[in-house]
């Protein structure tokens, strides 16, 4: 067999979305509305294979007909095949599974497969199941791979809901000099595979207290823009996939974490920090871990170098023409401009253009009661 190779252009791509959540969370309506921004809201190019007893069927008066499979136990990955190649074979864009749960711990699950598989090896010898519980897992992985391999094959665009429950884990932590076993949350977590939501595009938890509000579990750097982080996911976040599966080069709009990043290094004075310093605790539930430790290294860094920055300046004020403003009048310009909830580059930024200077150390002594009244 040959093989042809060419430039690797990014066109066509089908795309696997992911959206985990308790009962409550919106996962099914998040999904039609990613579902409608895909297919240009064409409501009859939706494919829905619904497993939760037809509660598709409530949300048809709100977005339209689209194709509706009843699908019953047993919920095994082979049968999730069956029904995706008849959704693909209905000539739908895009289809949704809801809830790709079942097939995990549904009836005929993975997990019941499995506990089958080890009555049929081991029976009720307590001995033979603990030595043969991993051989158990042969025949219902090898099925769920062919679930795998199936949708990353699939020539049309397939989001998955996942229902989701509150875990904990066990940890080891030194207690006034004790080691103790802590149970510590970790949160809504989807009820899958373990692996399975990384092996999509992306793939978000909702929760019930904010309903369609996405918490990343993969989100990859060419997706953050789609997605914002503070806001329901909605047709546009759908509509913006679509065009980058298509290739379509769009211009990412500058995200929370860039727009901090950008203040932090505007940052000149002790009240610049702490406007940023503010900003930042302020936007810290809306950005991801890494997002985070970066920016808050930025900050520590600018935090330790700003008392050099001012002295700098002060000298090069005070060793200036007597004619220049002082490093007294200086600060009690970059004052009234705080009052103004401005920054001490903004303020700057205004002199040097209203003046025609090069830098706020050029401002002249007889310009100072017309530099105070541009922030007044």
């Amino acid at each position: 067999m040959s093989f042809h190779l060419k430039p690797a252009i990014r066109e066509g791509v089908f795309l696997n979305i992911g959206l985990g959540g308790a009962s409550g969370s919106g996962k099914t309506y998040t999904a039609l509305e990613i579902a409608m921004g895909i297919v240009n809201n064409d409501v009859s190019k939706i494919g829905f294979i619904d497993t939760e007893g037809r509660r598709a069927l409530h949300y048809a008066d709100i977005f339209g007909k689209f194709q509706h499979i009843d699908f019953m136990e047993p919920f095994s990955s082979l049968r999730y095949v069956d029904a995706i190649m008849a959704v693909e074979a209905a000539g739908c864009k895009v289809c949704i599974i809801d809830s790709a749960s079942h097939g995990h711990n549904g009836t005929g699950g993975m997990l019941e497969y499995h506990d089958a598989e080890l009555d049929r090896i081991a029976g009720n010898d307590y001995t033979k199941r603990q030595a043969c519980n991993m051989l158990a897992w042969v025949k219902p992985k090898t099925e769920h791979k062919k679930f795998v391999n199936k949708f990353l094959q699939s020539r049309m665009h397939i989001i998955f809901c996942f229902r989701a429950e509150e875990k904990v884990k066990m940890e080891k932590q030194t207690v006034k000099g004790k080691e103790k076993t802590v149970i510590v949350p970790i949160g809504w977590q989807p009820i899958c595979e373990k692996n399975l939501p990384y092996e999509m595009t992306c793939s978000f938890t909702l929760t019930p207290d904010k309903p369609g509000i996405p918490i990343p579990i993969k989100l990859q750097e060419q997706h953050k823009h789609i997605f914002p982080l503070d806001k329901p996911i909605n047709r546009e976040c759908g509509r913006k996939l679509a065009e980058w599966a298509k290739g379509t080069v769009t211009k990412p709009e500058p995200s929370l974490s860039d727009d901090l990043s950008k203040k932090i290094g505007l940052v000149q004075t002790e009240n610049d920090l702490e406007i940023c310093r503010g900003l930042l605790n302020e936007a810290m539930p809306k950005l991801l871990k890494g997002e985070i430790s970066c920016l808050k290294k930025e900050f520590a860094e600018k935090e330790k170098s700003l008392p050099h920055m001012v002295e700098d300046l002060d000298k090069k004020l005070a060793e200036g023409d007597d004619n220049l403003i002082t490093p007294e009048q200086r600060q009690q310009i970059y004052d009234v401009g705080r009052q103004q909830d401005m920054m001490m580059v903004h303020v700057d930024g205004k002199i040097v253009k209203h003046f025609e200077i090069t830098d706020v150390s050029k401002l002249r002594a007889d310009q100072f009661d017309e530099a105070l009244g541009l922030f007044k």
